[in-house]
Order: C-alpha cells, then structure tokens, then sequence
C-alpha cells in the first residue's frame, strides 16, 4: 500500500479551497493577494488569549522573520508547520516513497491532500509541544482550559494560513502563500525598525524605537549635533542609523548579485534560425534552501532549549547547548552545539571568540553548499529534469546536439548550486557581523522573492494585454 493511499479516509474531512471554474482575472488575482496580506497582518498582530509569557525571552527570535511569526499572536507558528511539511514531501518524494502519477487526477488529489494532513498534524503537534514546555507560560499556571483554548486558537490559525496558501497556489491570487508571507514579514519588520514610534526607556530618557524617527529626536533635542549623530548611528539595543545604512547596502548587494546569470543561447531542432536567451542564473537554488535550513535550525533550538529548561545539568543537554537571557532581554545560546552554529552579535564579538567564528563560518557555508546541491537534485531545477523540459520543447544549445546540452547542464547547474549556496552563506555570515537590520539569509530570501513576484506580475500583465 502506498503512503497516499493512507490518506483516503480523511479526504472528506480536510478543508479545502475549490479550484475556479472560471480565468480569474489580473485584477481579481492582485486583490486576493492583498486580502491575503491583510488577514495574515491582521492575525499577526492578534494576541494569544490566555497566555503568560515575557514577549523578548524567546529562544528562536532571529529566525521568526524566515517562519513569518510573531511570537505570543495567532502566528505564533508561522510558516513553521508548512515549511516542514513542503521539506518532507520533497524528501519522500526525492527517495520515491510516494509513488505518484502526476497524469492521474486521483493521485494529485490524494497528494494535495497529503499535504494538507501533514501540515495539520504538524501544527497540533509543535502547538502541543509549546504548550506543554512552557512556551506559553507553565501550563500549572495556565490551567487545563487555557492551554486548551490556546491549542484550539493557534490549530485555527494554522487552517487559515493553509486555505490561505492553497488558495494562492489554486490560481485566485499571485504566487503562494509561503513566499508572500515570507517576504511581507521581512519588509515589514525593517520598515517598522526604521520607522517603528514605539517609545522605550533605556535609562538615557524615552528613546523611539524606529532609527530615522530617533535620529529627528536626538537632533532635535540635543544641543551636540555631532554627539546626536553618534548616539542615532551607534545606540545599543535599539535599531540604529548604521544598522539601516549596511541593510540597504546589504540589499544592494543582493540585489546586484541576483541578476547575475550565464546565458545560453537556445535553438530549435526543427527551425534552426530561431535562437533563446536562457539563463543560469547566479542564485539559481533561490531560497528554498535557506528556508529549509532555518526550519532544521529552529527546531533544533526549540529541543535544545527545552531539554536545558528541564534538564540543566545532564550532559546531553550540556553538549547540546546552553542557554542564558543576554542584556537585551532574548534568550541565547551560550555554550555547547547551539552556541557554536548560532551567529556572532558583531564583529568585536566574532573577534574575541575566533574559534565559535570560525565554526560557525564552516557550518554555514557547509550546510548552505550541501543543501543547495541537493535540493538542486529533489526537484524539477536537476540537470535531468531541466534537460527532459528542453527536449519536449524541441530546444538544444546552439551548436550541440541534444546529448551535449545534457552534457552541459550537467557541467554547469551543480556548480551554480553550490556557489549559489556558497554565496548565501557568505552573505549570511557578512550580514550578522555588520549587524544589519534582519539576517542576511532574510535579505537574501526578501529579494529573490521579490524577483519571482516581479517576474510574475510581468507575465500576468502580458497575458492580461493577450486576452484584450
């Protein structure tokens, strides 16, 4: 028996969005997008009933942009159950464990649904697990009713933002709903830190929290200009004009690096004198790499902290990691596994402790090249299955035959992974030593979504202005 064939039963009990029956319109798909947006600000921003916790003393802080949660709101969890779920499917799939037939209608229905039972499971179950360790406050304070009613409140909000994405995924709106959420959390979090009229008390007076708002007020209220100025480009704990400034630099970068490709120039076998430009592009894996080594990344923090929570002096838990809450309030590792593949706070911080550095580099640059040639091999971007769509569409590179434009595929795309993978990483270690504004594997995934959607968007108006 097959592993879809265990789903069957629960088919009719799975939510589901229905497929249109109908071509939805440019207009209609952009407005189901932006309603889309709406209901998942809308859900971040709605507090958990019932629950006891200090909002900064969170283990998994840093990666919650990737997961697009908010601690202690309905998206508590995120993207979390999803991003799993899409991991594992791509995995069962990659070892041919799932035995499907793309071309018959029932398997893509017990697939889809697979999916979505998956993602279930997967919500009550890291829902039950932080609810049970305390993440939510201990649970012999919160009482029996209320870590009920919090289970039930964040298995609501997990079915939301499931419907939500299959109903991008289905056609109604642009892209899927794991890349917008993804990409409107990232921007809106530095957006809000650089604009963000919050008011906190850091000992020196009431300070905002946005640092452009809190440049205007030290300039303001400062006599010293130039000790203004120092303080908004260099404050601690507080996002500062420096933080800003190497953000967008870092953006820049990306930006820069995302269009750089290898062209190819296409042919047709049958008319010779018809050429493509195809390209390789620089960062060909995109960024469902780095998502799927935050989620590896955040589960094993939330196992580390929890075993250092019950079991602070077993030796597992020592080699584990090692937790304490730093000045800002944020639990951090501070020794052992976790310590080591969790990021330096600065370049000072990197310099005095070269050895956690230089692990970290290792480990980053490591898993994101691995990851990445992986991946590449797990999906429809392999050299075979990018070969397969060229010879269905008659095309070779000009002046091969079709085995050597398999030859060269071959040659070029794993390299394009891994130094895709390599760069991310690179890009990623550089970032959290300038201590930008957000990670930058967050920049990183920000602008190569933002590209798919650009891309997107340009070939749903072509096919707007087609159908006039």
């Amino acid at each position: 028996m097959r592993i879809l064939d265990f789903v069957k039963p629960f088919v009719p009990f799975l939510p589901e969005v229905q497929s249109s029956d109908r071509k939805v319109l440019f207009q209609e798909k952009l407005l189901w997008t932006l309603i889309a947006i709406l209901i998942y600000f809308v859900a971040s921003q709605i507090p958990l009933f019932g629950i006891m916790i200090n909002d900064k003393a969170d283990p998994v802080y840093w990666l919650r942009a990737m997961m697009a949660g908010n601690r202690g709101t309905l998206m508590d969890l995120g993207l979390g159950p999803i991003l799993m779920t899409s991991s594992i499917i791509q995995f069962l799939g990659f070892v041919d464990l799932l035995k499907i037939d793309e071309n018959i209608k029932e398997d893509s229905l017990l697939m889809a649904s697979l999916q979505k039972l998956l993602a279930l499971i997967i919500t009550f179950s890291q829902a039950l697990v932080q609810i049970s360790t305390g993440f939510f406050g201990a649970p012999s304070n919160l009482g029996l009713s209320a870590c009920i009613l919090i289970l039930v409140q964040l298995m609501f909000s997990g079915v939301i933002i499931i419907l939500l994405d299959e109903l991008l995924q289905k056609g109604y709106g642009l892209g899927s709903g794991m890349n917008l959420f993804i990409v409107a959390n990232i921007c809106e979090s530095i957006v809000w830190k650089a604009f963000s009229p919050s008011v906190y008390n850091t000992g020196k007076g009431p300070e905002f929290e946005g640092s452009l708002i809190s440049l205007l007020q030290l300039l303001k209220i400062r006599r010293n200009k130039f000790e203004a100025l120092y303080e908004a480009f260099f404050r601690k704990n507080l996002p500062n004009i420096s933080c800003l400034l190497t953000t967008v630099a870092m953006f820049s970068l990306v930006i820069y690096l995302y269009n750089i490709r290898l062209d190819l120039q296409l042919e047709s076998t049958q008319m010779k004198t018809r050429y493509i430009n195809w390209g390789i592009k620089l960062f060909y894996v995109s960024s469902t790499p780095i998502i799927i080594q935050n989620q590896i990344l955040t589960n094993y923090y939330r196992i580390s902290k929890f075993l250092f929570d019950r079991f602070p002096t077993k030796w597992y838990t020592r080699i584990l990691g090692l937790w304490d809450i730093n000045e800002s309030m944020i639990y951090v590792p501070v020794k052992g596994i976790a310590y080591f593949i969790s990021p330096p706070v600065n370049i000072l911080a990197a310099l005095k402790n070269p050895i956690h550095f230089l692990i970290y580099t290792l480990f980053m640059l490591t898993t994101s090249g691995l990851l990445a040639y992986y991946w590449v091999d797990m999906n429809e971007s392999s050299p075979k299955e990018v070969g397969k769509q060229l010879q269905k569409q008659k095309l070779v590179v000009k002046g091969y035959s079709v085995q050597g434009t398999q030859d060269m595929l071959d040659r070029y795309i794993p390299i394009a992974a891994v130094l895709s993978g390599l760069i991310v990483g690179g890009i990623s270690i550089m970032s959290d030593l300038l201590d930008t504004i957000g990670s930058g594997q967050n920049i990183i995934l920000a602008v190569s979504i933002i590209g798919q959607y650009f891309e997107l968007f340009v070939k749903e108006q072509m096919k707007y202005k087609g159908m006039q």
